[in-house]
């Protein structure tokens, strides 16, 4: 983390850009615009054919030869799911609403792999009593 930066802000974790900014400062695979890919692109990354498992046994949803750390990313998502911050199911006047957003998600592992869904991200206007919710993360 320290290579990459993440030490500056004192809290260990380093948010994607610096992880983009390392990663093209290195010019991994001679390449230096390497960026995160939009829901398209991502969406033709996963490997329907893939028949590795986690020591749960579930399916890998990625070619683990290539992408071997597959995690689950949170205790609510029992297979591994992706979402998308490019846009958003809320933003049209008919549904949108100040309380939160609906992203686009898709499921990464296991007997679903691929199945789009969507996701609330609470804003500062939800009710704080409402059950907890994913954040965007922001430094």
């Amino acid at each position: 983390m320290e290579q990459v930066g993440c030490v500056n802000a004192r809290d260990d974790i380093c948010s994607t850009k610096q992880y983009i900014e390392h990663i093209n400062q290195k010019s991994l695979c001679g390449i230096t615009n390497w960026r995160l890919p939009d829901y398209q692109e991502f969406y033709d990354v996963l490997d329907f054919g893939e028949t590795e498992k986690d020591a749960s046994g579930v399916v890998y949803g990625m070619n683990f030869k290539f992408f071997p750390q597959q995690t689950l990313g949170s205790p609510y998502l029992e297979y591994g799911s992706v979402w998308f911050q490019a846009f958003t199911f809320t933003e049209n006047d008919k549904v949108k609403t100040p309380e939160y957003l609906r992203m686009p998600l898709v499921t990464v592992r296991g007997a679903d792999r691929g199945q789009s869904s969507s996701i609330e991200i609470y804003s500062d206007k939800k009710d704080p009593t409402a059950d907890d919710s994913y954040q965007f993360p922001i430094r």
